[in-house]
């Protein structure tokens, strides 16, 4: 269990890392608007992954 939510935690940070440095080099609209959908994919991502910790924890 806690090797998988370090996973999820670092792969989450990694992520939004990589989503800032992306603004930081082209700050126009599409930029914000790829930005956006990141989250949007990071939230549900995130769900996935703690759900799946869930699992693996308490397989049943």
């Amino acid at each position: 269990m806690q090797n998988w939510t370090y996973i999820c935690q670092f792969s989450f940070f990694e992520f939004w890392e990589g989503l800032l440095s992306c603004i930081e080099r082209d700050r126009t609209d599409l930029a914000w608007r790829t930005m956006m959908d990141g989250l949007e994919e990071l939230i549900y991502w995130s769900l996935e992954c703690s759900s799946a910790a869930k699992f693996i924890e308490y397989p049943y």
